[in-house]
């Protein structure tokens, strides 16, 4: 800023730096050299949690400052120089200001707070990192961990000196290059302020402090440092004079331990003090370097640097992490640790002793040392160490001492046991027999091996049977050490087992110990898999089984008994027993055995038991049967005939050849001849049939069949038996290659056909009718004397005579013999065509005009057209006259055109088939009159909400036309009010007038709906074209309109600038938009605002917006000044502190000038004052005002182009109307306004009582050729003397056009464009 502004630079300034994503802002502090107020630093930067106390110099003089933070004031710390925060957080950071109570223009003191986000040395996302150490004055950042440093030093830690003379990142740049040969230590930085990266602040160069960074301060030549033991002792002396204001901050920054192993926990120390002197505790075997900085009046000043300084060696500490583990060896136990910690001072050995406390835990304590020496070697710190040749099961007692050269180090000892070994084998182990053959009991004592206890013992019983060849094994776990006893269960009897018992404990098993002992024997159990089946003998049985595998005790033989249960399943047979006896040995492991001499289709109980020397065991039983053999022939065989040709009936009775039944019959029947006179090899049908009877179907009348049954069971068939039989006689089969043709005679028909095949019984005549199946395809007609019967051996042709010309007939033919009448046969045939008989039907004429008449008929009705219709022949004549037109056509109708109106014509016609032309009809008609053209120069003459009155001229017409009266038409095509309004789906509604008169009012419509209207000249019985108008209703008027309702409940939220309401929703149909209106009710001049304007017209009573409908009824809800434009209308912010009313109107209008609003009553708002500090007030108000401007501009524009358009174009709307103002700008929807030859206008208003006077005055706009007509200019000024005062409101003019050509007798024109 330039130096001519003064005080005006005074304050804090920012600049900012973006790259990629990454944002940089680096505040600045700039205050006057003659500030009343000073404060103690320019910047400070603080972490968060720690107290931050400001201080601040006031000049004699001033009795009363203000501390402000941020721009807001702080009233707890007024007229205090010395102020704390405790704790601080981020909340505290920013720019702080102390100035006079009633003085703020520059002579103020003004620094800045920067807050780390994490604690002291912390940094990183969840500040868990440890911060690297800063020297010289350097701030650790909480984001990177890097050091950000200060002026004139680089480097990781800040740790290189680049000088006074320099600054940058990397002490790159120079403020004069001109000092370089005075060397890097110049005072070219000379009253310059360097404000570096967040966090570190604002300061001087080095070696400069101050305001206007122009005071350097004394220096510290030589610092003397002691160290006794590990006590510090600094002392230095400064070079120059003594200030009383002066302080030193000495930092004490530990390096590397001589031991060459950095320490993390090395931290550095900060110690603030007006002494020259200090001393302090440090730790061992470290390396120190001592900075001192002279603070002068609160700013970091030069900083001289000593050599680095050691502590001397201590003892070593207690090791760290020591333990004593088990190893996997029970003779071994692990022992690891870490070098101690305690001190710098390493150790260089360790000392391990071992002491038995106890052994296998069941002795009392014996005296027992091991010694162990370990050396630690450079940078070790972690050790492991085995401890051997230990006892098993044992507890000892582990001491560790580290020592160096400096002595020995506290003891750290530890108490384990060494791991449990396996036991040894029991002793006294015994099995023995029991009571039961399922099980033996086993005996034994514990092991007495070693001193490691079992916890439990595995006993294993494995079964041994020689002739079964496998080994079974049963495991039994044993938990209890104190019962030295198990009873081993679950055995097989007359078994030798092999039992094995092992001792185990946590660590493993013993050594085995096996014994082998028999169970009891038992008799043996039923035998398994026992079968009996029939042999390909019906004479003998055979039995299979497999020993039983229930226990080991095996069967020595099997004894079978075989007794029958009936014989042929008729009768029980007691007592007939027979025994079979079959000795084993014990490797068989499937049996069988045949039991011969039984008898067929006998059933059979077959018994085994197995048997030992215990005794026989339970018997198992099946019931089996021999097989069957085949059985012999039937008995009673008989073939006799039915009712039916078709069938034979068979009956038989069983076969008693044998015992064995039969389970059903096959039956085999073929024909022997046909009609008896020849034989039909190969004709067999065969029959499955388990009853002793059957029908036989599917034979053939008058025909001999050969019949032969067999019995059949399992086994086979039995013996046949056959017999002869004939059918019954039926009636004959239908005639074949039946035929009907037509013959050269209209009148006749030809039958031929054969005789029937289908069987073998003859038929001896044939019966022939005849149908008439249509008449021209009106129906059936069964015509007398056309059937006819005959009885012929050798014709097999008739002619069917008497019929009518070109119709279908159905002939019948069917065959006859003594039984009856065969199928029947028909064909469908028509007979040849000849001329129709008959004119044309139903003539008529379809459509008349002045100079045509359409025709048309239906063919000649049905049983007089005698074949199709091919063409029609007619003639036109004339009146009486001549015929003018004759010709043929196939359709059956035609157009005859160029005739004259209002004239008779008369149309002979008649139809034509390929036999000839039959009779003719004729017809007369008149042609219509000419009609008239449409209805000429309709106008609107007025208009309501709900209705339209219109008037017209006659159309021209020719003097035949004789008008009745007119059709009036009118269909809504467009609704503003509805959006979702479909004109397709509106009906046209029609009204007729019957009389002359040329006027008419159509009611019953709807307001602010946009109607197309027609009408038509009516005559006779049609209508002549229409004239179209097209007309909106009025709005609906204000008193339809509900009036809204605004209350307080409707304000949502204020600004000191705005408002937020919630708009009362309107149910009226008619509304189509709203309007907000905005009344300053606080300043209003001494002449009331009667309506609402535009903002730019009005300031203190204007429309604010217009919103369509649809979209307030989706949100409700707006801002009034919220700077934007609504519908033309401008929506500026409001003025804080004011008071205003606020206005809802709902509006109802078909187009941007004809509306109709009803108001709400005003609700009065007050606004809140804005507070800020005063530069985001200056900021603010900067952007407000420019926006309004902007707005302003745009607003005036919109408002100068709606008016040159509403100047110059008649199809474009001016802005949108703010009504409800009670005068407006009359238009067209007013009234007609309507021109005459001479100029003259008449103007009909549409709300009465409104217009007073109307004075016009039309202009001719352009040539004076009449053939084209002329364009005026309409000027309109209304003169309100309604409201007493002889206003005059002057409005736009409008372009009117009047049409010259073809005036009527009258002087009325054609055409009036508005």
């Amino acid at each position: 800023m330039p130096i001519q502004d003064g005080v005006q630079r005074v304050g804090a300034f920012y600049c900012e730096a973006e790259k990629g994503n990454v944002t940089e802002k680096i505040t600045n502090i700039v205050m006057s050299k003659n500030s009343v107020i000073t404060p103690e630093f320019i910047s400070y930067t603080v972490s968060v949690g720690v107290s931050l106390t400001l201080t601040v110099n006031v000049n004699p003089g001033i009795n009363s400052w203000r501390w402000r933070r941020n721009g807001s004031l702080v009233p707890p710390w007024d007229n205090q120089s010395t102020v704390t925060i405790n704790p601080v957080t981020v909340d505290d950071g920013g720019i702080y200001e102390c100035h006079e109570q009633v003085n703020r223009t520059g002579y103020q003191a003004v620094f800045q707070v920067i807050v780390r986000a994490c604690l002291s040395n912390k940094w990183g996302p969840h500040c868990s990192y440890d911060c690297p150490i800063c020297l010289n004055g350097g701030i650790c950042d909480e984001r990177s961990g890097h050091c950000v440093c200060a002026p004139g030093f680089i480097g990781r830690n800040c740790e290189i000196v680049t000088g006074s003379n320099r600054w940058g990142q990397d002490g790159e740049l120079q403020c004069s290059y001109a000092d370089n040969n005075n060397g890097p230590h110049t005072i070219a930085c000379h009253r310059s302020l360097f404000c570096r990266p967040h966090p570190y602040g604002c300061s001087c160069a080095a070696g400069f402090h101050g305001i206007d960074c122009d005071q350097t301060p004394a220096k510290i030549p030589h610092i003397t440092t002691t160290m006794v033991e590990n006590i510090l002792h600094v002392d230095w002396e400064p070079e120059g004079s003594v200030c009383l204001d002066k302080k030193y901050k000495v930092e004490i920054i530990p390096m590397v331990n001589i031991l060459s192993c950095e320490d993390t926990n090395l931290t550095s120390e900060t110690i603030n003090t007006t002494s020259t002197f200090l001393n302090v505790t440090v730790k061992f075997n470290t390396e120190y370097v001592v900075s001192i900085t002279t603070i002068l009046n609160g700013t970091h000043e030069a900083t001289t640097f000593n050599n680095s300084v050691t502590s001397p060696v201590g003892e070593p500490g207690p090791v760290n992490s020591f333990n004593v583990s088990a190893s996997d060896s029970p003779f071994e136990l692990l022992a690891t640790w870490q070098s101690s910690s305690a001190n710098n001072c390493r150790e260089n050995a360790y000392n391990i002793s071992v002491q038995l406390v106890k052994e296998d835990q069941y002795e009392s304590m014996k005296v027992w040392n091991k010694t162990y020496m370990i050396y630690a070697g450079n940078n070790r710190i972690e050790f492991i160490k085995n401890l051997t040749d230990l006892l098993p099961c044992s507890r000892y007692n582990v001491t560790i001492i580290a020592s160096n050269s400096a002595g020995t180090g506290k003891a750290i000892s530890m108490l384990q046991t060494t791991s449990i070994a396996e036991p040894g084998p029991v002793t006294s182990f015994n099995v023995s027999p029991t009571g039961s053959p399922y099980e033996l009991l086993a005996t034994w004592q514990p092991s007495s091996e070693n001193n490691c206890r079992e916890t439990g013992y595995n006993i294993s019983v494995q079964l041994v049977i020689e002739y079964q060849k496998e080994l079974i094994e049963v495991s039994n776990v044993i938990n209890d050490d104190t019962e030295f006893v198990a009873s081993l269960t679950g055995l097989l009897p007359c078994s030798t087992y092999n039992v094995t018992i092992i001792a185990s404990n946590s660590v493993g098993t013993g050594k085995a110990i096996s014994i082998l002992q028999n169970t009891t024997t038992l008799e043996p159990v039923p035998v398994t898999s026992f079968n009996v089946t029939e042999t390909d003998s019906p004479f003998e049985l055979i039995a299979t089984w497999q020993p039983s595998s229930e226990n080991r005790c095996p069967e020595i033989g099997y004894s079978i008994s075989v007794q029958l249960i009936n014989e042929d399943q008729n009768e029980i047979i007691e007592g007939s027993i027979e025994t079979y006896v079959i000795v084993t040995n014990n490797d068989d492991t499937e049996f069988e055995a045949n039991l011969p001499g039984l008898l067929p289709c006998s059933t059979y109980n077959v018994t085994i038991r197995a048997f030992n020397s215990a005794g026989a065991g339970r018997a198992i039983s099946i019931l089996r049967s021999t097989s069957v053999s085949e059985p012999g022939p039937v008995t009673s065989f008989t073939i006799s005939v039915t009712d039916s040709p078709f069938e034979l009936l068979a009956t038989w009775q069983p076969s008693s050849e044998n015992n064995c039944r039969e389970t059903s019959y096959i039956i085999s029947v073929q024909r022997i001849n046909e009609d008896q006179n020849e034989i039909i090899e190969g004709s067999i049908k065969t029959y499955r049939i388990v009853t002793n009877n059957g029908y036989l179907t599917g034979m053939l009348p008058c025909s001999t069949y050969n019949v032969t049954i067999m019995a059949i069971n399992s086994a086979g068939t039995g013996k046949a038996i056959y017999m002869l039989q004939y059918t019954s006689m039926s009636e004959p089969g239908p005639v074949t290659s039946f035929n009907v043709s037509a013959t050269d005679s209209a009148f006749e028909l030809l039958a031929t056909w054969q005789p029937s095949s289908e069987n073998n019984c003859r038929e001896t005549g044939y019966s022939i009718s005849v149908q008439l199946v249509n008449e021209d395809q009106n129906g059936l007609i069964e015509l007398a004397n056309q059937t006819y019967t005959y009885v012929v051996y050798d014709d097999t042709e008739k002619i069917l005579t008497d019929l009518l010309p070109c119709l279908t007939y159905n002939v019948t033919i069917m065959a006859s013999n003594s039984v009856g009448n065969g199928k029947a046969l028909s064909m469908l045939q028509n007979t040849s065509t000849s001329e129709p008989t008959a004119p044309p039907d139903e003539v008529i004429a379809s459509s008349v005009t002045p100079t045509s008449i359409t025709f048309s008929w239906s063919e000649p009705p049905c049983g007089h057209r005698h074949g199709p219709i091919v063409e029609y022949s007619y003639e036109l004549r004339k009146g009486t006259d001549e015929v003018i037109v004759k010709s043929t056509v196939s359709a059956t109708s035609i157009t005859i055109g160029d005739l004259t109106s209002y004239t008779n014509y008369s149309l002979s016609i008649s139809a034509v088939t390929n036999a000839g032309e039959g009779p003719a009809v004729t017809l007369t008609k008149r042609t219509t009159q000419s009609g008239p053209s449409v209805p000429r120069n309709i106008y609107v003459e007025e208009v309501t909400s709900r209705s339209i009155f219109l008037s017209w001229e006659e159309p021209k017409y020719s003097d035949e036309a004789i008008i009745i009266g007119y059709s009036i038409r009118n269909k809504a095509t467009f609704k503003p009010y509805d959006t979702t309004y479909d004109p397709g789906a509106e009906p046209e509604y029609v009204q007729y007038i019957i009389n002359k008169a040329r006027t008419h009012n159509i009611t019953n419509l709807t307001p602010s709906t946009k109607y197309d209207v027609k009408v038509s000249a009516r005559y006779e019985d049609t209508e002549g074209p229409a004239s179209v108008v097209t007309q909106f209703t009025n709005p609906a008027s204000v008193e339809d309109i509900p009036r809204p309702e605004l209350v307080s409940g409707k304000i949502i939220r204020t600004t000191p600038t705005t408002v937020e309401i919630t708009i009362p929703l309107s149910t009226e149909e008619f509304v189509t938009s709203y309007l907000i209106g905005v009344e300053l009710t606080t300043h209003n001049s001494k002449r009331a605002i009667r309506q609402f304007g535009h903002y730019l017209e009005s300031q203190g009573k204007y429309i604010a917006a217009e919103l369509a409908k649809q979209t307030v009824h989706e949100d409700p809800k707006f801002i009034v000044g919220d700077n934007g434009i609504y519908g033309d209308y401008f929506n500026p912010p409001l003025i804080e502190g004011e008071s205003y009313a606020l206005y809802i109107g709902h509006v109802s209008r078909y187009n941007q000038t004809i509306s109709a609003t009803s108001w709400s009553e005003g609700l009065i708002v007050k606004l809140s004052m804005m507070t800020a500090s005063y530069s985001e007030i200056t900021v603010v108000v900067a952007v407000s005002v420019s926006v309004t401007l902007l707005l302003l501009v745009v607003i005036i524009g919109l408002v100068v182009k709606n008016r040159l358009v509403h100047a110059n174009t008649l199809d474009q709307p001016s802005r949108l109307a703010d009504d409800p103002l009670p005068a407006h700008p009359p238009d067209s929807s007013d009234g007609p306004i309507q021109m005459t030859a001479d100029g003259y206008t008449k103007y009909k208003p549409h709300e009465k009582g409104v217009y007073q006077g109307i004075n016009t005055s039309l202009i001719d706009k352009n040539s004076n050729d009449d053939s084209q007509g002329h364009a005026y200019e309409l000027r309109i000024i209304n003169s309100d003397t309604s409201k007493g005062g002889g206003e005059e409101h002057a409005y736009e003019s409008q372009i009117i056009k009047s049409d010259m050509s073809g005036s009527d007798d009258d002087g009325a024109y054609d055409d009036v464009q508005q």
